[in-house]
């Protein structure tokens, strides 16, 4: 049984486990183990570093499930073959959270839990504008965002009932990975998906899809029968989040639906993945995760109506939300 001061050394030394996938994502050691297992030296030749410093890398990846060796042989886990870039792979979520983009701001979580902003004393302007001056930090965030919405995009899909729709709408859809998985259950529907002018540009073509560039703080594409907002209000503090939700009502029109798709935090303390998360949205954007109450505070002075709450097998849920006749979005939101 793991003692009480050992498990307060494992958290204290978490950051060197960010650091270890780090180091293995940007070595791409995942993919040099594609094709099998392979030597310690093999491996440090195709990478170009010191074998004896690569062997030390590599012993930790093991102790932390990551790697598995036999002798000099080192190959990858299952954990670790997540690493491997191409669909589902989380190799730009680890690229993002190990670069100073997303690790300086957490540094300054004591001071944000006193209610000074962090993310912009930390970076020096908002993480929005950070990516922007650093391409390559920004380009790792927007992989990390069609990494996440793969691996849930086919739940949302099975769950969402949007096979009879026309028109969806992604709002901060990316490159559009959970737009595509919408529209392939979905046949006669086309599809849009809002971004930054920059994400938009980027995009790779899709069938069915239309990407627009714009800011979803001012407004959105009109005519949607459905609105898609995943991973994008937990980005936010609650004034911004109600402008976001307002712009989604003031484009809808009569009996469009909205579908919020995040991590609902419970009354309780639950799982830590969540509680994590809530604590690095403050510091990075002084955004959160909330509660079912606290996105039914959201919606309501932006026109829209909770009416279900559906969790999905990742632990993340689709809040479905309506708007009632003849209301819409309060002044200013």
């Amino acid at each position: 049984m793991t003692s009480p001061g050992s498990r307060v050394l494992d958290m204290a030394h978490g950051a060197a486990s960010t650091h270890i996938l780090g180091a293995l994502a940007r070595l791409e050691i995942a993919d040099h183990l594609a094709a099998g297992p392979r030597s310690v030296g093999d491996l440090a030749a195709a990478t170009g570093t010191e074998p004896d410093l690569l062997d030390r890398l590599l012993r930790a990846a093991v102790a932390l499930g990551v790697l598995e060796r036999s002798g000099e042989s080192v190959a990858t886990t299952e954990v670790g073959s997540c690493l491997r870039t191409g669909p589902g792979s989380l190799r730009d979520v680890v690229l993002m959270l190990s670069s100073p983009g997303q690790l300086r701001p957490l540094e300054y979580l004591t001071e944000a839990i006193r209610g000074q902003p962090a993310g912009e004393a930390a970076l020096g302007q908002t993480i929005w504008d950070y990516y922007r001056e650093h391409p390559g930090e920004g380009a790792a965030f927007n992989g990390a965002m069609s990494g996440v919405s793969a691996m849930i995009a086919g739940q949302v899909a099975a769950a969402a009932a949007v096979g009879e729709c026309r028109r969806i709408v992604d709002v901060g859809g990316g490159h559009g990975t959970l737009l595509r998985a919408l529209l392939a259950t979905a046949p006669r529907a086309q599809g849009v998906v809002l971004d930054l002018p920059e994400v938009a540009a980027t995009a790779p073509a899709a069938e069915r899809i239309e990407f627009a560039g714009g800011s979803f703080l001012a407004s959105v594409p009109p005519g949607g029968d459905v609105y898609v907002l995943c991973h994008v209000l937990h980005d936010w503090d609650d004034a911004a989040a109600v402008r976001i939700l307002g712009a989604c009502r003031r484009a809808a029109p009569a009996g469009a639906r909205l579908m919020i798709v995040e991590a609902v935090l419970g009354d309780q303390p639950g799982p830590v993945m969540p509680e994590l998360l809530n604590l690095h949205m403050l510091v990075m954007s002084g955004g959160r995760e909330r509660t079912r109450d606290q996105y039914r505070q959201l919606l309501d002075p932006a026109g829209w109506q909770l009416t279900g709450v559906t969790p999905l097998p990742s632990g993340q849920s689709i809040l479905s939300a309506g708007a009632p006749p003849g209301t819409g979005p309060a002044p200013g939101a």
